[in-house]
């Protein structure tokens, strides 16, 4: 009960964050609208080469945002709260003996951790998701020059923004997952 209620509330607060992320106001913007397509009809070389450049200018972004301090402790400090608040009013009290006063440890924890987590934790995490950035975009470059059509290089243009986007989660996750164990 106690693994199953500690996964929830992670995914929860992920979720969140995730949220707070994605509505900032200096959040890059998605290169792409319900209005605008890579392609007008059938891709042609230079759309999908077009593609691949919004793209690669979307991930730069992304890359500036974080390099900036973009959401740098503001959504981790709300993460380490919600885990502590959860572990504290919920888990605890529903808990017994030792589970009770370890969801308790954890939730105090947590509270102490929030005052120290702008100076240390944000910085580590902020490096971590540049890197995942990084990464994303790499993998999507190589892609891009491995696909053999056009349709497939915008294909894999779209993917390296969407992978460039979603690429702070994965930073987000370990970090909550270090937090956790």
């Amino acid at each position: 009960m106690n693994k199953r209620f500690a996964i929830t509330a992670t995914c929860f607060c992920l979720s969140l964050s995730g949220c707070a992320a994605w509505f900032s106001a200096s959040t890059p913007v998605w290169p792409w609208t319900s209005t605008t397509k890579p392609c007008q009809a059938a891709c042609t070389d230079t759309e999908a080469l077009d593609a691949y450049v919004q793209a690669n200018t979307f991930c730069r972004e992304v890359q500036n945002y974080y390099e900036a301090g973009g959401q740098d402790a503001k959504s981790n400090k709300f993460v380490v709260g919600a885990v502590g608040s959860l572990a504290g009013a919920v888990a605890a009290p529903l808990a017994s003996g030792d589970a009770a006063k370890a969801w308790a440890g954890l939730s105090g924890a947590t509270n102490a951790l929030q005052a120290s987590i702008e100076e240390a934790f944000s910085t580590a995490v902020t490096a971590k998701r540049r890197k995942e950035v990084n990464v994303a975009a790499d993998k999507a470059a190589t892609a891009y020059s491995k696909a053999n059509t056009p349709e497939n290089k915008v294909i894999a243009a779209i993917n390296m923004a969407r992978s460039c986007a979603m690429s702070s989660a994965v930073a987000d996750s370990a970090a909550l997952k270090a937090l956790t164990e």
